[in-house]
């Protein structure tokens, strides 16, 4: 005999409790990006702007979140992909990506394993970068201070990052191309690719071994391990 449904077994208040926490959470997530371009302009969600008429800031959130349910369909990547498509145009323009998927700009964007076949996919990532700077700032000094540990040598991970500058008719913003575990493994060294180069220059290179690559793939998904000497032996 099957064990019961867990969510449809629930006393009805706790059933409720998680559908208003539901549409809440949904809500707040449309209302944060209802003005961006793909919000306003993709095809899949025209049924979801006539129900809508503009209003969204003011419909409960119940509302909001039934005529969403309703009129949106489940999106695949191909519905995104020619928009993704115009953060590498040469140049890319701010007025072609700004608040393309969400408001203002990707801090970068995260290439797929194309371990499900065919090429890499691009995706887009917002306020991730924020983590690493504000832990940063409070992190102790990267370089080595303890003066056994200055003598030996060092094994420093760099981690690849490519970037894209985004211009528009004032200045130029970088952003930055990379695969999801190089930012986990950034954050957890508080490495902010705006300071490589800082963090770098304390350090005299002695060898770079460069793992192999598969066939298929390009030598930048891989982290390469840099053996390096620090500068005041």
């Amino acid at each position: 005999m099957h064990p019961p449904d867990l969510l449809l077994s629930n006393p009805s208040s706790l059933s409720e409790r998680l559908r208003w926490r539901t549409d809440k959470l949904r809500s707040s997530i449309v209302r944060a990006n209802c003005n961006t371009q793909f919000a306003q302009t993709a095809p899949e969600l025209t049924g979801f702007r006539h129900a809508t008429a503009g209003l969204v800031d003011g419909m409960d959130d119940d509302i909001l979140s039934h005529s969403f349910r309703k009129t949106v369909q489940l999106t695949t990547y191909d519905s995104y992909a020619p928009l993704l498509a115009r953060f590498f145009e040469n140049p890319c323009k701010a007025s072609a990506v700004l608040n393309l998927l969400a408001p203002g700009l990707p801090d970068y964007i995260c290439l797929s394993s194309s371990t499900s076949g065919g090429l890499m996919k691009t995706i887009p990532k917002y306020n991730r970068l924020s983590n690493i700077r504000s832990r940063s700032s409070d992190a102790g000094s990267w370089t080595i201070s303890d003066p056994l540990r200055r003598r030996t040598t060092a094994y420093v991970w760099c981690l690849w990052c490519d970037q894209i500058d985004i211009a528009d008719e004032d200045n130029v913003t970088t952003i930055y191309v990379t695969c999801g575990s190089v930012v986990t493994r950034r954050m957890h060294l508080y490495l902010d690719p705006e300071k490589d180069g800082e963090k770098m220059a304390t350090f005299s290179m002695m060898q770079i071994i460069q793992p192999p690559c598969y066939a298929d793939s390009s030598a930048f998904q891989y982290s390469t391990t840099l053996h390096r000497m620090p500068l005041d032996l």
